[in-house]
């Protein structure tokens, strides 16, 4: 928005907080701004930060018209910074001297020269970049003079636009004079100047208030270029309508598309992830490649394909942009600095932004919802939904409109922003979209059904029991079992008989919570535990482990060792350990399983999960039996790296020798001599 003569600092981006944050709002942003658009006229309330002496400040503002300059008040920039915040869960005459750059009419015109609280402004017209550079040199101004810098005035000027040159006038009025007055010491008043200092570096020394007529709402950041540094700008657009600059959400949102694919990158290949209980690889890229594999079994839910991949698109959201609706009584302290914010209700967009120099251009605003409503149809929409869904009863039209439209993109992301609105209009919208053809738009409007309840959505639920993906199956679980399975727990017992295992899962799922559990009959529960589908199998488990506990066996449990499934392994562990009654003893070990024989631990040995393989060394080490050695022995040879040193490791526990971890047959080779000192298969220990 404006040339600073001299450095300043650079702060990172900050986040929407609930408490005021001054920092973020007030003392971070090199430059902010209140502006006001309507009926074709704009006032701009523009504060900057200069960190530098005092005698070095100066500041260049472009206009598109003719500016009126006023004196405004820090007081609207606190009370928009808390008013925002708190919505998100995101003089007389000084003149100046002019050049007429030679004979004939002077190429700078000072229209106007006087003194606005600590500054001396004076408002410019220029005929060319270089007349203007002269003339601001001449002034005391200093200005980069490149060929780029030249350029970017130079466009400005055959705009037609107007230039406001603004510096500190340290023998303005009262409160800011530096030259001592009459009755007041030098050390008075270089301790106002200090003051001055303090206040233009923290970024609250008094703003100024431009008033321009401009048909399009707009903040000329591109001068600031000029200077070569990054800026933070932190913008309050006030309007009638909701606006948005378009390129700075669509650069928001391309930088959350690149997060969104290293998400789930990292979610597919957890290479980043060091476990305690596979230790670290030292380097070693196989052994890396066997942890990332252990790590994917343990992440079952992972795919290559989810539909929470559009869910980082929405929550994740454009955090640069807000918007909230006022009242004019809510912004009291901002219309004393611009009167007109007292006409009207009001829409906020706050936007705040990090700009490199390279980036830096003027930045325009149009009406949010028309634009939001044609990003709906793009596969990142989400973010747009994620907008309309705060702009009242606009966006909700929008949003409505597009949940119905034969695009299923556009249906997808509307259904995406019901999650978050609770209103009558909706459930009657999502009646229909929970049997839409695209599995997204299931979910999506499965997960807003939970917020938008109605009764007429629980047979349309249930029939998701059968849906192809297992997300949606799971959201028409979690809302039947808020909205339905308290009152009619025994029509989802009944269910637990359907021929369709997904049907029996969902159900039992349905009745796993404290209030329906106990309706489930014990040899029924049993069953799906011993059932050969391991999401059944987990299902009932879950339910075991914070429920049930009573009405399995250890047997029940041992058998289910052979799982595909790691969670239900670990589950299981932890509730044989619970039966022996070790599970969270003073004494043990704190992994699970340490209550295994090794004859039990050898259904882990045989396990095709490598994960499950990697639990049985430990087992077979605490117990240090012969058939605990053979079967670590066999360990030392498995496909998986991580599984063969939790075996060397166990072997050499149980040893004491100084075996190389990558020579299974000296192992093997040590076992056979000292089959002398064997003892009975499965009896007492091997000593070292």
């Amino acid at each position: 928005m404006a040339v600073q003569f001299s450095a300043v600092s650079n702060f990172a981006d900050g986040c929407f907080v609930w408490r005021w944050d001054k920092k973020r709002d007030i003392n971070e942003p090199t430059q902010k701004a209140i502006i006001l658009h309507d009926g074709g006229r704009e006032d701009l309330l523009l504060q900057v930060k200069f960190e530098g002496a005092v005698e070095d400040f100066g500041w260049l503002i472009p206009a598109p018209s003719l500016p009126k300059v006023e004196r405004g008040s820090m007081e609207a920039f606190y009370e928009l910074s808390k008013l925002t915040q708190g919505s998100i869960a995101y003089g007389g005459a000084g003149a100046m001297g002019n050049s007429s750059g030679g004979g004939g009419a002077p190429r700078v015109r000072v229209i106007e020269a006087k003194t606005v609280g600590a500054y001396a402004v004076s408002v410019l017209a220029a005929d060319d970049a270089g007349s203007l550079e002269r003339w601001l040199k001449e002034n005391g101004y200093s200005i980069p003079g490149g060929q780029m810098e030249r350029e970017i005035v130079e466009d400005y000027i055959r705009r037609g636009w107007f230039f406001v040159a603004a510096k500190i006038d340290l023998n303005a009025g009262k409160g800011f004079r530096v030259v001592a007055a009459k009755g007041e010491s030098a050390a008075d008043a270089e301790k106002t100047k200090s003051a001055i200092k303090k206040e233009l570096a923290s970024g609250e020394l008094h703003p100024l208030l431009l008033s321009f007529e401009t048909p399009k709402c707009m903040f000329p950041l591109k001068i600031s270029a000029v200077s070569g540094k990054p800026s933070e700008v932190s913008l309050y657009v006030i309007s009638e309508k909701p606006l948005i600059n378009t390129s700075v959400f669509e650069e928001s949102r391309a930088r959350l598309e690149k997060t969104t694919r290293q998400v789930r990158e990292n979610m597919i290949n957890p290479s980043g992830y060091v476990s305690p209980i596979f230790g670290k690889a030292d380097g070693d890229q196989a052994l890396m490649e066997d942890r990332q594999a252990i790590m994917r079994e343990y992440s079952r839910s992972v795919r290559e394909v989810s539909l929470e991949d559009e869910l980082y698109g929405y929550w994740g959201g454009a955090h640069d942009l807000m918007w909230m609706g006022v009242k004019p009584k809510e912004i009291s302290k901002a219309a004393k600095s611009i009167p007109r914010l007292k006409e009207k209700n009001w829409w906020i967009m706050k936007m705040d932004h990090r700009f490199e120099a390279a980036e830096m251009r003027d930045l325009e605003f149009e009406e949010a919802i028309p634009y939001l409503a044609a990003e709906l149809r793009k596969p990142l929409g989400g973010v747009a939904a994620g907008a309309l869904e705060r702009l009242g009863a606009g966006g909700l039209e929008e949003l409505i409109r597009a949940a119905k439209s034969d695009d299923s993109m556009e249906r997808q992301n509307a259904t995406l922003a019901f999650e978050r609105i609770r209103n009558p209009r909706v459930a009657e919208v999502l009646l229909p979209l929970l049997r839409d053809p695209k599995p997204a738009v299931r979910w999506h409007a499965a997960r807003a059904a939970a917020v938008n309840w109605d009764t007429r959505m629980v047979d349309p639920m249930v029939e998701l029991f059968q849906d192809e993906s297992r997300e949606v199956r799971e959201t028409a679980v979690r809302c039947l079992q808020w909205h339905d399975a308290p009152k009619q727990a025994a029509k989802y017992v009944a269910m637990l008989r359907s021929p369709d295992v997904n049907v029996r899962i969902c159900s039992l799922e349905v009745l796993g919570e404290a209030t329906t559990a106990a309706a489930i009959p014990t040899e029924m529960l049993r069953e799906c535990l011993k059932n050969s589908n391991a999401d059944l199998q987990n299902a009932a488990i879950k339910i075991i482990g914070t429920l049930r506990f009573e009405a399995v066996t250890r047997e029940d449990l041992l058998a289910v060792l052979n799982s595909s499934r790691m969670d239900t392994i670990m589950m299981a562990l932890n509730l044989i350990d619970k039966k022996a009654g070790s599970a969270d003893s003073p004494t043990s070990s704190g992994r699970p399983g340490r209550s295994l024989t090794t004859l039990e631990a050898e259904a882990l040995a045989t396990n095709r999960l490598a994960a499950a393989r990697s639990w049985a060394p430990p087992a077979f080490q605490r117990n240090g039996d012969a058939k605990a050695i053979e079967l670590t022995l066999g360990l030392l040879r498995d496909s998986n790296g991580v599984v063969r040193r939790r075996a060397f490791l166990a072997m050499k526990a149980i040893a004491g020798e100084n075996i190389s971890e990558t020579d299974p047959a000296a192992w093997e080779n040590w076992w056979k001599t000292n089959e002398v000192t064997r003892v009975r298969l499965g009896a007492e220990k091997v000593q070292p």
